[in-house]
């Protein structure tokens, strides 16, 4: 793999060491651990669910959560998602169209 690009991380120094030492344990390097993560955002369009702060990323969870149906049932060819809901609209404001 040819590498392309560098980052520059601003980090507590103590954080760090803590950090490189657990890498070090499981024997991966700092730049390793990094680039897998890269990787998994790129894999995955998303990143882990414990680096979301989840009260305040809702979009994230309903992303994550409709990506979960996608899928998981049978729309027919036919069915008209846009029309549906606009007549969903039309019937919830029907006193204000009216």
């Amino acid at each position: 793999m040819a590498v392309s690009g560098t980052l520059n991380v601003r980090i507590d120094d103590a954080l760090k060491e803590r950090g490189n030492r657990v890498f070090a344990r499981r024997g991966i390097s700092t730049t390793a651990a990094v680039r897998k993560l890269y990787e998994y955002a790129d894999r995955e369009q998303d990143v882990p669910d414990w680096m979301i702060d989840q009260a305040q990323d809702v979009r994230a969870i309903k992303r994550r959560q409709l990506r979960e149906l996608v899928g998981s049932i049978d729309v027919p060819s036919t069915y008209d998602a846009r029309a549906d809901y606009r007549a969903h609209l039309d019937e919830k404001y029907k006193d204000l169209i009216a």
